[in-house]
């Protein structure tokens, strides 16, 4: 079985997108099993889906600080 290695960076919500593009076309078998290694550009703070956002992060200074935070 081959494999796919992508390489590609990109601000949270494209990170995000991506990464859920490639898991419905891995899950369809239009793709190979999938290897991403990737970098936030600009970075964000990333929030798993079960995560609670307010407990995780301290929101006042992400906005403050211009952090972007995403759901995953």
């Amino acid at each position: 079985m081959r494999w796919r290695l992508v390489l590609l960076d990109g601000d949270g919500p494209f990170n995000m997108g991506l990464d859920e593009a490639i898991l419905n076309s891995v899950s369809r078998g239009e793709s190979p099993p999938t290897l991403r290694l990737y970098a936030f550009r600009p970075s964000a703070v990333t929030i798993g889906r079960f995560q609670r956002v307010r407990e995780s992060v301290d929101l006042d200074a992400a906005r403050r600080l211009g952090v972007p935070v995403v759901r995953r």
